[in-house]
């Protein structure tokens, strides 16, 4: 049962999308989109610890039992350490959709017909500033299978420890299971550590005027840490750094004009530059597409504000073009599309994102809102399919999806 739960259940929880069973979290680097079952996965290794440290228990290999539990809790250490640590494209995923997750929620609150009582309340915006941070936020993401992985490794090593503590064997185990986890930690977290030291060396040269040792700070904090790498802020600063040495032909200066607070008071001349930019480099490239798409979702959520839905459905099919993973843009989108009429393509997307989230509420609204299309559609049937699907997933608050199905003016009780 704990090897079945720590193959088939979630290493990590992402806030809005479902991805990441045990089988699908590899032990290598993280690609967006959909995710494949893979042998070298943190899941299936941990599984197949877990069978053998049953062998073991049943052999009355006692020893073995303490090393196999000492593996799997090295395991359940590097788990949260490669998804804030080592795998910036992980944390970035982790990040936006907890990000979204807020935005999605105001939106609802603001935009869409109310519910009975308040949404859910979700965690507050996470910092990922510092080591610190990033590891602090690794315990709000953590999920089931890994609980499971943690429990068996501590019942194999402690138990085993117990079992073979007459030959003295035990206790040199459960120092090796320390220093082990100590030292993934150290080897894991050096780089965003050094990477750390590197920009508060750039801050202290800038504040001396030192440009160019600032600019190697940044770099170097750039190089040791792929998180650092795909942080916009970073390439702002070089810019400003372009600025005050009059140079303005770079690209990292066009993405910290086109940050500016002054330049951003028209946000479509700020989309223009930004579009504008043409980087050498594949992460920043990545960095300025991806933050193409926020401006132009944040955009979109503008315009709807406005009543200018025509313009806003425009900014969200541009916002989806540049990160076709973005779940905001798409939630803007499925209603700007009804709010236009066309019902068709709100239906279609909504029902599409809907299978893709894992967020019960989120998931309940984007049902509900193609449950509203297919009814201007007069497509009664898949409005009642719908309407009972986002009902399904929330039933404590859904008022909307509710009295849709019952109908105006009829006894909710």
């Amino acid at each position: 049962m704990c090897a079945a739960a720590a193959l088939k259940t979630k290493w990590l929880n992402f806030p809005l999308s479902r991805q990441l069973l045990g089988m699908d979290y590899g032990l290598g680097a993280y690609a967006p989109g959909t995710q494949h079952a893979r042998l070298m996965s943190f899941g299936c290794v941990a599984a197949g610890l877990i069978l053998c440290g049953a062998v073991m228990f049943t052999m009355r290999r006692w020893r073995w039992l303490a090393w196999t539990g000492t593996a799997l809790l090295w395991l359940a250490a590097l788990a949260p350490l490669k998804a804030t640590l080592l795998d910036a494209g992980l944390l970035q995923t982790l990040a936006v959709e907890a990000s979204q997750q807020q935005l999605a929620t105001t939106f609802t609150q603001q935009a869409l017909p109310v519910n009975f009582g308040s949404e859910p309340t979700v965690t507050s915006r996470l910092s990922l500033n510092t080591v610190e941070d990033r590891l602090t936020a690794a315990w709000y993401f953590l999920h089931g299978g890994w609980w499971a992985g943690l429990i068996c490794g501590l019942l194999g090593l402690g138990y085993g420890v117990w079992k073979g503590r007459d030959d003295g064997g035990g206790r040199w185990i459960a120092r090796w299971a320390a220093a082990g986890t100590v030292g993934i930690f150290v080897i894991c977290s050096a780089g965003p550590f050094l990477a750390e030291w590197a920009l508060m060396d750039a801050h202290a040269a800038e504040a001396r005027g030192d440009l160019d040792g600032a600019e190697r700070g940044y770099r170097r904090a750039m190089r040791l840490d792929g998180w650092q790498r795909l942080n916009i802020f970073n390439y702002q600063a070089l810019g400003c750094l372009d600025e005050a040495r009059g140079r303005r032909d770079t690209a990292e200066y066009r993405v910290y004009h086109s940050q500016l607070a002054s330049t951003q008071v028209d946000v479509t001349a700020s989309l223009g530059e930004m579009e504008g930019i043409h980087a050498d480099d594949a992460a920043m490239a990545a960095v300025v597409r991806r933050r193409e798409a926020e401006m132009y979702t944040l955009y979109a959520r503008q315009l709807y504000a406005l009543d200018a839905y025509g313009a806003a459905v425009t900014a969200g099919e541009n916002a989806l073009e540049r990160d076709p993973e973005s779940l905001l843009a798409g939630y803007y989108l499925s209603r700007d599309y009804y709010m236009i009429g066309r019902y068709t393509d709100a239906a279609a997307l909504s029902m599409k994102l809907a299978l893709g989230t894992d967020d019960p509420s989120f998931r309940a609204n984007l049902f509900a809102n193609g449950g509203d299309a297919y009814t201007k559609l007069g497509e009664l049937e898949q409005a009642k399919v719908a309407y009972r699907q986002s009902y399904k997933y929330d039933y404590v608050l859904n008022l909307r999806g509710l009295s849709a199905l019952n109908g105006p003016g009829e006894d909710l009780q």
